[in-house]
């Protein structure tokens, strides 16, 4: 576990001269290496967390980069320097915790939104509204629900629909730190299941099918129960089905490689739920695309 640790602090502190950089997608890359190197230890689910958080991070900045005027994105620079600075005092005293990451990534989080909305939405939507996200945010994990069998088509863009729309909703709205789990749970699983998509798709029918009924369904059942408890929801559930979904992903990567820059668009387009022109999603698509092309080399 130590040795691990040592390793992970490393892989963090590049990421940190990564971000001070503007280097967004080297950052990318020295996320994945968090978790890539997490799931060698069985106690690896909480630093598999900050490596998510990190990753999130790292491509709403490529997106705020593109987006944003120069004294604006060094606004949103510096809610990311305070965020890392603390996520680099929990690592240096060994008191990193799921809680801890959470609470510290709901803040950030939920700060970050103002510089993510267009000019536009900054006018009209100045006020938070988190019960109309909490009972959108229940409408859609139903329809996750009701709708799973969708996810049998290869063609399908349900889980990427429904963070699509999620995203846009908690962007403009606000929401509390259950809507940032379900987000981030659904990210995970869209990750996962893209991987098993690439797989199978264009084999016949039945081993696709078979194979997402196998391995994504059980994750998709554990998502739908543990958000539909409302209030009481177990926080050690949450980091256990994060885990599980980040654990698969990583293996798919292992045995897979990087997805093709066709599937990679469709995880940039679903990201945060922002709505990004053509030709930026192309540069961010590029740039995450090389960062872990310089993995695989």
């Amino acid at each position: 576990m130590e040795t691990v640790l040592a390793i992970i602090r490393q892989d963090f502190e590049a990421a940190n001269l990564a971000f001070d950089a503007d280097d967004f997608g080297s950052m990318n890359t020295y996320a994945n290496r968090i978790m890539a190197n997490a799931i060698l230890i069985p106690e690896g689910q909480v630093l598999a967390l900050l490596g998510f958080f990190l990753k999130d991070v790292a491509v709403e900045y490529l997106t705020l980069r593109g987006r944003r005027e120069d004294t604006a994105f060094a606004t949103a620079k510096a809610l990311g320097r305070q965020y890392l600075d603390a996520l680099d005092k929990s690592l240096k005293t060994k008191r990193l915790s799921g809680d801890e990451l959470w609470n510290q990534y709901y803040q950030f989080d939920n700060e970050i939104r103002e510089f993510v909305k267009d000019s536009f939405e900054q006018k009209i939507y100045s006020a938070d509204n988190a019960p109309f996200t909490r009972d959108a945010f229940k409408w859609f994990i139903g329809f996750l629900d009701q709708e799973r069998e969708t996810l049998l088509n290869p063609r399908n863009m349900l889980l990427e629909g429904i963070l699509n729309e999620m995203g846009r909703i908690y962007k403009v709205h606000g929401g509390t730190l259950i809507e940032v789990y379900a987000l981030s749970l659904l990210m995970a699983l869209q990750r996962y299941h893209a991987y098993l998509r690439y797989e199978f798709t264009g084999m016949e029918g039945s081993i696709y099918s078979n194979n997402v009924r196998k391995r994504l369904f059980p994750l998709v059942d554990r998502v739908v129960n543990v958000l539909s408890k409302g209030e009481g929801l177990d926080t050690s559930e949450i980091n256990s089905i994060l885990w599980d979904s980040i654990v698969e992903w990583r293996k798919a990567f292992i045995r897979l490689g990087e997805l093709p820059t066709r599937a990679r668009r469709r995880e940039v387009a679903i990201e945060r739920g922002i709505e990004i022109p053509a030709d930026l999603k192309q540069k961010i698509t590029d740039s995450l695309t090389k960062s872990l092309e310089r993995e695989v080399h």
